[in-house]
């Protein structure tokens, strides 16, 4: 029984050692003629979109068994589902959308995906995700995006922006003021906008929550919007 005792802990940490291990899909590279715009969709993980140096499309994907015994286990047939899957993708008129092709008859559920796309700056990027975390940098053609829970962190050089997260945070730091107007709000929680790392805009408190809307004179729209959580945008002139 001492022996058991001693040896539980390891067999613990061994347990999550694996719910921990992440599964690497083979790499991509896509020609990006005729991509305007990408669509990738995730139930949980989190996504990483950076610009690509040499006008194509690298899509990387690494995948995170669903777990048992309180998260300590891995599933066998979760396990199954992500050591055969593949990357697949689809072009219709100018819209790349990505996804995960698991094998027949295995359990693809609560899988975590973990994506990292690199792209030329000129494709637009729209992307839903249920719980996770949304990460663009470099995307000069327009973010569209809806989180349930999470966490969106923009770097962007300009483009339209529309993002909206039921329960979360927007970190947003746009190097352009080509803008005709800004709007940022929050249900329960707050908002805020700097320019050039100076607070601007009046922000409008309502009973539990913030909004902000702010005019300026050029074409594009910044549209970022939380139920529950915080919104921060910084406009940058250089």
């Amino acid at each position: 029984m001492h022996r058991l005792l001693m040896f539980l802990p390891l067999l613990l940490l061994a347990a999550c050692s694996v719910q921990q291990q992440e599964i690497s899909v083979p790499a991509q590279v896509l020609p990006a003629v005729g991509v305007t715009s990408l669509n990738l969709d995730v139930n949980v993980g989190r996504i990483t979109i950076t610009p690509s140096s040499d006008g194509q499309v690298h899509l990387a994907l690494s995948l995170q068994p669903s777990t048992s015994f309180f998260g300590m286990l891995t599933s066998s047939a979760s396990l199954a589902a992500v050591q055969h899957a593949t990357i697949s993708h689809m072009l219709n008129n100018g819209a790349l959308t990505l996804g995960v092709q698991y094998p027949a008859n295995t359990d693809s559920s609560n899988i975590s995906e973990h994506w990292t796309v690199a792209l030329p700056p000129t494709i637009a990027v729209t992307s839903k995700v249920n719980v996770g975390e949304l990460n663009v940098s470099g995307v000069a053609s327009g973010v569209d995006a809806n989180l349930n829970v999470g966490k969106v962190q923009l770097d962007v050089p300009g483009g339209p922006l529309k993002i909206s997260t039921n329960v979360g945070k927007i970190q947003a730091t746009v190097r352009s003021l080509d803008y005709s107007d800004v709007a940022l709000g929050a249900n329960i929680g707050k908002v805020g906008l700097t320019l050039d790392g100076v607070s601007t805009g009046s922000v409008q408190k309502t009973t539990t929550g913030e909004n902000l809307d702010y005019t300026m004179k050029g074409k594009n729209r910044i549209n970022l919007q939380v139920t529950t959580g915080s919104v921060q945008l910084a406009l940058l002139t250089h």
